[in-house]
This record gives structure tokens, C-alpha cells and sequence, in this order.
């Protein structure tokens, strides 16, 4: 008879192991290694069937033959485990609780401050535990509900409601009609009773937190600066190698009183700049930042140098002249004169202006440079300039001195593969070798003559980041890898051509076309606005229904930016969180091929930000009907 329980216990044991090993797959690109849970559909197909019987036999081959086994299995081990000492009580817990449990654990019973949780717990009563759709919603032993897990629910819900704050816990009940089907069951009203639950919870803590506010003077000038140096140094936040070049730049900084870093758009000049700025850091002095890119003045080579000026005051805790007081040239360069002599040996000044080539002409940017060669002791400069103008660096190269132009060199494929290996480990990941050759060495063979610059290599970065030890290799990797992020053209048009193909070409068009000529970006509710008022956005989007309130929905505008994150990213500013785009190489593309491709389209997208912002849609709420060209399609 022992020898029979042995036997029992090694079958179950093997069976175990058998659906380990085929339910999940070993990855050794996270460090520390993993195993991940495959696809269901990947191992039963079946569950995507069109076939309703074929996918609830596939369903409860799942949840009744599968899952039960590899806890069970998992247990069982982790309690011998612990028991000899081998494994400790919080690693054990991992195999013992769900991942909904932990989540409560981590977000709830152990966070710091849960006084904004909001806890909405659904039970099904009455539930019929043979029913094998029963298992998808309660755990089910032997054919009946598994009595110690319920009394695990029920003490893990007594310590929840506890500790959230009164009446931030509900819990609705929901008797099954026609067996365990969640949509007839219980979704509805669940999804209903849970927004109304949040909503209310939500407008207590505004009423609350407005009852407690403190009227506070905000300084916007200055708030407007400290964003701009923040700006730039987030620039530098995952800057990884290149450190010959970063030296290099430092010795020329150091040797000259003002340096002009030259390259093509996307060639790191801005992050360079910031991790000068962030390695300086712990040194005294005083530093200014000004982005020509999202200053409001930086049209104007007049208005930007005073803008300049009257920030090294700022910085300084020094008074005077505002920057619209200054009129004429001859005032605004001796209010710089003034400006840069606060500079001292205690307390040096450091000035970084990037994006010089956005001043309106190459005269007026030639003169911003020429206000700084001669310049007090104690101050250095640092310019960042596109270099696709050969006047404007020529006019430079008879402004400046010998060496104080310093154009960024080319990455080379070591550059590179240091670069990515130094992103993949900073997020604890890495590429085998094989993958690594073949996404690098792809990156330049795509690249042909042209120099590879740092954000192709981002984007070779964004596609290979999530790549398994066991999926992607040198023949299972995406074609595109090598052909479409090696040159600048096919890289704009690939990633722009495959957005089209999964969202619409409608949408994405409108999208990108408003933010190119929105000034600074737009909030995300701005966004979804605009959309809204473009019918032939609308009517992309309901090809089968007629909404009664014709807006865009929120998903499919939330769907896009996340696809589009590699491009469009979120940037700080004054009044809140801006959509802009992630480098301006994309945003020339995105102008040339949805705004001057198309006749009246610029004209239509400003219009549109028009009345929007100058609340000519119901105070810029979108208008509601989807007028006679949809009823025409109709």
C-alpha cells in the first residue's frame, strides 16, 4: 500500500511537471530569470474558436484540468520547500495566494496610505459549483466549492474592509440565472454600480481636499525655468555610454567660454547637454536653461536673449526690468552685459540654449551667438544648433573662435550595442548575442551611408525590448528591425504606414496634424475635444453605430498614444501634462505628410484649435450632432 501511495505521488508529481513545462517557458532575457505563462491560445487553440462548444470545452479543459493541478502541484512543493528551510515565508507566499490577493496585499494591507482605496467586491450566490464555467469565479475542489479557500476570501475581505476608510467598501451580490454567465450574471449592473461607487467616492475627496486648500501665489516666470532645466536633464535620465564623446565636450567646454554642439536632428545634443548639466550638479555655481523649442519667445533673437537675461536675474535672486520693458537691441545687449557680470567665483554661471536654429532667421541666430564672445570670467556657454544649414554654420565659423564649434561624431555599432546594452540592463533585461548581432548589425545595414543617430537607436530599442530568450532570434526577428530603422525616410514612413494600418488612416492623420500645429502640445483632453469636432474622424470611427453624443471615444484616443509612444510622449509645462513630440524629426514628417500634403487641411486644423480655444464650441465643448455627411452616408 506504500509503495502504491509512492507511485500515486510520483504519477501527480510528473503530471505536474509535464504541465509546467508546457504551460510555461523559461526567459532568461529578464534578469533575474522568469518563467512566463504562455498564451492559452498557444497551447489550446481551441479558446478563440468561432464554435461556442469548442471554446467552453477548451475553457474547462483550463480551469478544471489545468489550473487546479499546477496549484495543487505548486503547494504541495512550496510547503516541503519551506519546511526544510529552503524557502522563505514571503517566497512561499507567491504560490500560495492569487495575483488578485497580492494586489490587495501590496496596494491595500501594506501600502503606506490607502485613505484613497476603493474596494468593490462582487460575489455570484446560489452558484451551481458542478457547472464547469464555476471554476472561472470560485475555487472548486472535487466538484464542490473549496471551503478553506472561501475562508481565506472571507478573512482577506474582513481585513480589507477594516482598513480602508468607512464607506469605501461595497461589496454586491448577484444570483445567476441561467448558469455562470458573467455578461447575463452580473457585468452590467456590476460595471454600473462600480462607477457610480467610484464617482461618489471621487467627489468627496475634491470637496475635501478643496476645504483644505491653501491659497498659494504661484511665481510663473520662475515655475516656467526650474520646468525648462527639468526638461532637459529628464533628457539625460537614460543617458548610457558615449563617454569619449561626453569628455570631449567637457574639454572643450572648459577650454572655451562658449560652445556650439552641431549634429542632425536626433543626435543626442540636448541629452548631451543635460548630462553635463546633471554630472555638474554637486559643483557650486548657478545654472540657466532656455529651450528655444518650447520658449514662447524663441522666434525672435531680441525677445529671446532678454527672456535669457532676465532668467540669470532670476537665478541670481537679482531684480530689474522685465523682459517686455526692453525694446530696442542696444537695451537688451547691455541688460545681458549686466546680466552675465553676476557671475563670481563662488558662485559661476552656467547657460545652456538648445534648438538655435527655431530663431527666425540665420542672421538672428547668428547674432545670439555673437552676444556671447566675449563674455565676463566666470561664465561658460553652451548652444546646441542643427547643422543641416551650411550658411548658418559658416557665418559661426567666422563669429566664434577655432575649436568652439564641436560637431557630435557618428555612432559606431560598438556605440550602439553599449547603448542598448546599458538601456536593457538599467530596466534589469538583455538580448543574447545572437539577438543583439541582429538587431544592431541590421540597424546598419538598413542604414547604408547615412549615420545612424541615437533615437533610431531608441526606436530599435522600444521593438526589442520585449523580446523572449525563446521567441525573437537572428530568423524569428521582426523584418523591419534592419530595413525600416536604418534610414531616417523608411523609419518615419514605417512607423507612421503601420499606426495607419492598425488605427485608421483618418485618425492618425488628425492626430498627428493637430498636434504639429498646436504651439506647445496639448492636453489629453484637449485631444480627445478636437477629435471630436472633426466629423471625418467621427466617421471613421462609427462605421455601424450612430452614438447619441457624437464624441470620440476615449479608449481608441488612448489606444493610439500608446502605440504611438516611441513618437508623441507626455513633457511637463505650465498648467499641466502636454502631449508633444518625442523628437522633431517626427514632427517635420508628420507636418509634410498630413498637413502640406493636403490642400486646406492646415487651414482646416487651425481653425478647428480656433474655436476651440477661443471657446466658440459651447466653451470648448465639441458640438454635438455628426452632421448631414453622415446621415448622407447613411
Amino acid at each position: 500500500q506504500q509503495q502504491q501511495q509512492e507511485e500515486q505521488q510520483n504519477d501527480a508529481g510528473n503530471n505536474v511537471l509535464t504541465l509546467l513545462q508546457v504551460w510555461y517557458r523559461r526567459d532568461s532575457n529578464l534578469q533575474p530569470t522568469v518563467y512566463r505563462l504562455v498564451a492559452i491560445a498557444s497551447v489550446l487553440p481551441a479558446i478563440l474558436s468561432p464554435d461556442p462548444t469548442r471554446r467552453a470545452e477548451a475553457s474547462a479543459e483550463f480551469w478544471t484540468r489545468v489550473i487546479p493541478v499546477l496549484q495543487r502541484g505548486l503547494r504541495t512543493a512550496v510547503q516541503a520547500l519551506h519546511a526544510r528551510g529552503q524557502l522563505s515565508t514571503e517566497a512561499c507566499e507567491k504560490y500560495q495566494i492569487s495575483v488578485t490577493q497580492q494586489e490587495v496585499l501590496d496596494g491595500i494591507l501594506r501600502a503606506e496610505n490607502n485613505s484613497s482605496a476603493i474596494v468593490v467586491r462582487r460575489t455570484l450566490t446560489k452558484m451551481d459549483p458542478s457547472d464547469p464555467a464555476a471554476a472561472q469565479y470560485t475555487d472548486v475542489k472535487g466538484g464542490q466549492v473549496d471551503a478553506a479557500a472561501q475562508n481565506q476570501l472571507h478573512q482577506l475581505v474582513t481585513q480589507v474592509e477594516q482598513a480602508v476608510p468607512a464607506g469605501h467598501a461595497r461589496t454586491l451580490e448577484f444570483a445567476p440565472t441561467q448558469g455562470v454567465d458573467p455578461l447575463l450574471a452580473s457585468h452590467a449592473a456590476h460595471l454600473r454600480d462600480c462607477v457610480e461607487h467610484i464617482t461618489q467616492r471621487l467627489v468627496d475627496s475634491l470637496l475635501t481636499s478643496l476645504e483644505q486648500q491653501t491659497p498659494a501665489v504661484l511665481d510663473l516666470p520662475t515655475s516656467s525655468c526650474l520646468l525648462q532645466v527639468l526638461e532637459v536633464c529628464s533628457e539625460s535620465a537614460r543617458f548610457v555610454g558615449r563617454a569619449a564623446v561626453l569628455q570631449a565636450v567637457r574639454e572643450v567646454v572648459r577650454q572655451q567660454p562658449v560652445t556650439v554642439l552641431l549634429g542632425p536632428l536626433g543626435s543626442g545634443k540636448k541629452a548631451l547637454a543635460g548630462q553635463l548639466l546633471v554630472q555638474d550638479q554637486a559643483q557650486p555655481g548657478v545654472r540657466v536653461v532656455r529651450q528655444a523649442q518650447s520658449a514662447h519667445d524663441a522666434a525672435d533673437a531680441g525677445r529671446l536673449l532678454a527672456g535669457v537675461a532676465q532668467q540669470i536675474f532670476r537665478a541670481y535672486n537679482n531684480t530689474g526690468v522685465t523682459a517686455e520693458e526692453l525694446q530696442s537691441w542696444a537695451q537688451i545687449q547691455e541688460r545681458l552685459k549686466q546680466a552675465l557680470k553676476l557671475a563670481t567665483a563662488e558662485q559661476p554661471l552656467t547657460l545652456v540654449i538648445t534648438d538655435l536654429q527655431l530663431v527666425r532667421s540665420v542672421e538672428g541666430s547668428v547674432s545670439v551667438v555673437q552676444s556671447f564672445t566675449a563674455l565676463p570670467p566666470h561664465v561658460r556657454v553652451l548652444l546646441t544648433l542643427d547643422d543641416s544649414c551650411d550658411s548658418f554654420k559658416l557665418a559661426l565659423q567666422h563669429a566664434l573662435p577655432a575649436g568652439a564649434l564641436y560637431s557630435l561624431p557618428a555612432l559606431t555599432r560598438t556605440d550602439c550595442e553599449e547603448i542598448v546594452k546599458g538601456w536593457l540592463e538599467l530596466d534589469h533585461r538583455r538580448l543574447s548575442p545572437e539577438q543583439l548581432e541582429f538587431a544592431v548589425g541590421g540597424l546598419f545595414s538598413g542604414a547604408g551611408t547615412d549615420a545612424v543617430l541615437p533615437f533610431q537607436l531608441q526606436l530599435l530599442y522600444q521593438e526589442t525590448r520585449e523580446w523572449t530568450s525563446y521567441g525573437q532570434t537572428i530568423h524569428g526577428g521582426p523584418v523591419h528591425i534592419g530595413t525600416a530603422i536604418g534610414s531616417v525616410a523608411a523609419l518615419n514612413q514605417h512607423t507612421f504606414e503601420a499606426l495607419e494600418q492598425k488605427h485608421g488612416s483618418t485618425l492618425v492623420a488628425f492626430c498627428a496634424g493637430l498636434l504639429v500645429c498646436s504651439s506647445k502640445g496639448l492636453m489629453l483632453q484637449e485631444l480627445e475635444d478636437l477629435l471630436s469636432m472633426i466629423d471625418d474622424v467621427l466617421l471613421e470611427c462609427f462605421q455601424w453605430w450612430t452614438p447619441p453624443l457624437a464624441r470620440m471615444p476615449t479608449l481608441s484616443v488612448a489606444r493610439l498614444l500608446h502605440d504611438m509612444s516611441a513618437v508623441v510622449v507626455e513633457k511637463h509645462g505650465m498648467g499641466g501634462t502636454f502631449l508633444n513630440w518625442s523628437n522633431r524629426a517626427f514632427a517635420e514628417y508628420a507636418r509634410s505628410r498630413y498637413v502640406q500634403a493636403v490642400e486646406g487641411r492646415e487651414e482646416q486644423l487651425c481653425s478647428t484649435l480656433a474655436q476651440y480655444f477661443s471657446g466658440a464650441c459651447a466653451s470648448g465643448m465639441p458640438p454635438p450632432p455628426l452632421h448631414r455627411k453622415q446621415q448622407q452616408q447613411q
